[in-house]
């Protein structure tokens, strides 16, 4: 089987394969029966559009050097995953990064000289080949639903990331507001806006909550 070109491959993966109807026609992918991969694994890649649901459950925050990537913390040092249980599985109620969402297929180049990219896996998973039960691959020469869905979800994944980088590059500018303290201020706002539901409620307990204008048109509301 061919391999994709993998210099350096990413958190999880250990090898890759493209996925296609004349090697994998027959195959179907199971789900797992733990999470185990990540078992060790302190920190998990975010994008932007997961940090309002991320920030509910873990700290984010940013990896050091000259191109940073944000992430979530599931521990606070290497080989520490306070998100998983003694049976090597996710505690429930908390949220499920795109990121372990997305292994054990991804998106990648087949051609370094080339920007194309084609839906791949990692075969060391363990859940794609031959076998009686789970998601069929493909329906003929055809994909099939299921890997239609893992596709759209690998490139809504990789425009998620694209905005993040956009992101990333655009927080470099507040450097210099991160110098003068400015940034604090600005933080400091944003955090006090969580105080208003509290003065609301201080206001009820007054009885001084202010009532909605009369309608003086005479129209239904």
């Amino acid at each position: 089987m061919a391999t994709a070109p993998q210099p350096q491959l990413p958190l999880f993966y250990n090898d890759l394969l493209p996925l296609n109807s004349q090697q994998h026609g027959d195959w179907k992918v199971g789900s797992f029966d733990n999470a185990s991969f990540l078992a060790e694994t302190h920190a998990i890649p975010l994008t932007v559009d997961e940090f309002v649901d991320a920030q509910r459950n873990y700290p984010i925050v940013f990896t050091a050097g000259d191109n940073p990537l944000p992430i979530a913390l599931f521990g606070l040092n290497e080989g520490v995953n306070c998100f998983i249980d003694e049976e090597k599985k996710m505690v429930p109620e908390v949220y499920d990064p795109a990121y372990i969402r997305r292994y054990p297929f991804i998106l990648a180049k087949l051609q370094p000289d080339k920007d194309d990219k084609s839906l791949c896996f990692d075969p060391t998973a363990g859940v794609v080949g031959k076998r009686d039960d789970g998601q069929t691959l493909f329906d003929g020469a055809e994909p099939s639903e299921y890997t239609k869905g893992v596709l759209d979800f690998c490139q809504k994944f990789e425009e998620s990331g694209q905005r993040t980088r956009q992101f990333l590059e655009e927080l470099k500018k507040l450097a210099a507001l991160n110098k003068n303290c400015m940034l604090l201020l600005i933080h400091a706002h944003l955090f006090s806006m969580n105080l208003m539901r509290r003065l609301f409620e201080r206001q009820s307990l007054m009885g001084k909550v202010p009532m909605p204008e009369a309608n003086t048109n005479g129209a239904a509301n």
